[in-house]
């Protein structure tokens, strides 16, 4: 009597419910309604609509097929009673999900179309996302349940192309935003002047030239960046992650989550270096035109007595700029990457600055002077906690020694004390004001035959 009452029930009073609730919202009026409106989030409200009632309804039912079971209906499946009351509702799904989360994106693109990076359009995507996958969690079968979760969580491709996957989507959002970031910059870097870079006698407003022109937009975005996926990924984690099951299903979709964050700080991480390019560019340019000949070679009356213990002017301008560079990553980039970039910049400022003195010849007044040039950059890298380009720095100016010891002394000072390469030693002595006069050359491969004969 008990399995009759409960199949005439479900039969009868839960069918003509569901007829009640989603006839009026039917599958097939929602999508007539998402292809023929004139707007995709007119549509979009339509088919989500439909998609709540559908996943409302079918919790209440399932709930009330728990129930049922505790009173003892043995003779009866009421689960599958259940689902044979909403195949005539579902059997387009999930295929309606993915198309539904696909117009929530597109809305937001339009919606947000024009506008700087902010978190807005990522909270609406996750939101959106999130509804979706809950609700496919209750509405898919066993069978299909993993693979359309995850194909609404993440494309799991290296090009994030899906278009209705919340990853995909937030990647080609964030990327798009640090590549507007890189061509403004090379644009405004572009548009430097040599002039205006060589004409400009303020300190600060030629350091924000070079600074701030190559480095500010770039650096902006990625700390940004770094607030927001840590943002989403406490988001994903608390709210979507929590809720699968599967274990192997919230394993795979962490597993995306985790390839996602590390392809976007990879994307990050080739960002700064465009900006470091860029940067040592204008740098470049601004050390070919501030550093004069009479710097490293000056005649007796062009310098004073106290010239010699004075840094070079172009010197003042790079300490200042290697300092403005250091507190944009103290403001933007957070402690732990602060010596890391640091490091990496001063590499590549290093190498630099090695091409650059390699342009000038040097008497034994100038070679001092660079070697206080030298001992400036020294320092500063220190100050920043660079130290091992400021180690560098300090080498450099070892080897600088070449510039200044008698030509006798040359080989002496090779073998004993800087125990350096013989390109090395090329390097520095092809500089020197007396490399023909003084027959350096002859100097060296006598000491090299020497060496060969012993």
């Amino acid at each position: 009597i008990v399995d009759k009452l409960i199949h005439r029930l479900f039969q009868q009073n839960v069918q003509a419910y569901l007829a009640a609730i989603l006839h009026a919202s039917g599958k097939d009026k929602a999508m007539e309604g998402l292809r023929a409106s004139s707007s995709a989030a007119d549509g979009g409200r339509q088919v989500e609509s439909f998609l709540r009632n559908v996943a409302s309804a079918f919790q209440k039912t399932r709930e009330l097929a728990a129930g049922l079971q505790t009173i003892g209906c043995g003779g009866i499946d009421v689960a599958g009673q259940v689902n044979e009351l909403f195949s005539e509702h579902l059997e387009t799904y999930p295929q309606i999900e993915f198309d539904l989360l696909e117009v929530a994106f597109l809305s937001q693109k339009v919606k947000y179309k024009g506008e700087d990076l902010c978190y807005d359009i990522i909270d609406a995507y996750f939101l959106s996302a999130k509804e979706a996958i809950s609700r496919c969690m209750l509405l898919c079968t066993e069978q299909e349940r993993s693979r359309s979760v995850q194909k609404l969580f993440s494309s799991n491709s290296s090009r994030y192309a899906s278009s209705c996957s919340l990853l995909d989507q937030v990647y080609q959002y964030l990327i798009a935003m640090l590549q507007t970031a890189m061509d403004d910059t090379d644009k405004k870097c572009g548009s430097i002047s040599l002039f205006s870079l060589t004409s400009e006698a303020d300190l600060e407003a030629l350091t924000d030239k070079i600074v701030g022109t190559s480095l500010d937009h770039i650096f902006e975005v990625v700390s940004l960046f770094s607030s927001y996926i840590s943002r989403l990924q406490a988001s994903v984690g608390d709210a979507i992650l929590e809720d699968l099951e599967p274990q192997s299903l919230r394993d795979k979709c962490a597993e995306s989550l985790e390839n996602f964050i590390a392809l976007l700080e990879s994307s990050v991480a080739q960002a700064l270096t465009f900006g470091i390019s860029n940067c040592l560019q204008v740098f470049g340019k601004v050390m070919k035109a501030r550093q004069i000949r009479t710097d490293f070679c000056p005649r007796d009356d062009d310098m004073d007595m106290g010239g010699l213990g004075k840094v070079t002017p172009a010197c003042t301008i790079a300490v200042q700029c290697i300092s403005a560079v250091h507190r944009l990553c103290v403001t933007q980039l957070g402690g732990p990457n602060i010596v890391p970039f640091m490091n990496g910049f001063g590499d590549n400022v290093f190498q630099a600055l090695r091409v650059h003195f390699g342009s000038f010849t040097y008497n034994p007044q100038g070679a001092l002077r660079l070697k206080r040039d030298l001992a400036e950059y020294a320092d500063i890298f220190k100050i920043v906690g660079a130290d091992g380009v400021s180690k560098s720095f300090d080498e450099l100016s070892e080897q600088a020694n070449l510039l200044v010891v008698m030509p006798e002394s040359i080989s002496d000072l090779v073998k004993e004390d800087l125990k350096i390469g013989e390109s090395t030693v090329q390097f520095w002595v092809k500089m020197r004001e007396d490399y023909k006069s003084a027959k350096i050359e002859q100097l060296l491969a006598a000491e090299l035959d020497n060496r060969k004969s012993l």
